[in-house]
């Protein structure tokens, strides 16, 4: 009984932890988007953008999906395919990014903005569907 009610307060304390975590990622990539915004990285801004308003769709209208563990492994295949073919793209100029429009940071040679772009397009779809 004892370890029942230490599960189930643990469980509380960690679904009050990831309810401030959503907010923290959502103020923090709207400040991003704004910051960027106004040094000219549209790429940047409009990436995060989608990806702040993705979470903010998927906590209004109740579908938390960005909180399942089903979504957890999804949002892993996602982004092991992400690096597999965006990397192939990237790596051999097929696709090309101009610098001017990002913030620079790549992950092997895939701009970070793509994966916020890719993660953006993930919840928006599955919350919608």
């Amino acid at each position: 009984m004892i370890i029942f009610l230490f599960f189930c307060n643990f469980i509380c304390l960690f679904s009050l932890l990831f309810y401030y975590l959503c907010y923290f990622i959502i103020s923090f990539f709207l400040f991003l988007s704004i910051v960027a915004f106004v040094i000219g990285k549209e790429y940047t801004s409009l990436s995060s953008l989608l990806f702040a308003l993705s979470i903010i769709f998927d906590k209004y209208f109740g579908s938390n999906i960005f909180s399942t563990k089903r979504f957890t492994v999804y949002f892993i295949f996602v982004s092991v395919f992400t690096v597999i073919f965006n990397g192939y793209l990237t790596w051999r100029p097929i696709v090309t990014y101009d610098e001017i429009y990002q913030i620079g940071f790549r992950i092997f040679t895939i701009p970070i903005e793509d994966f916020f772009f890719g993660y953006g397009l993930l919840i928006l779809s599955t919350s919608i569907f």
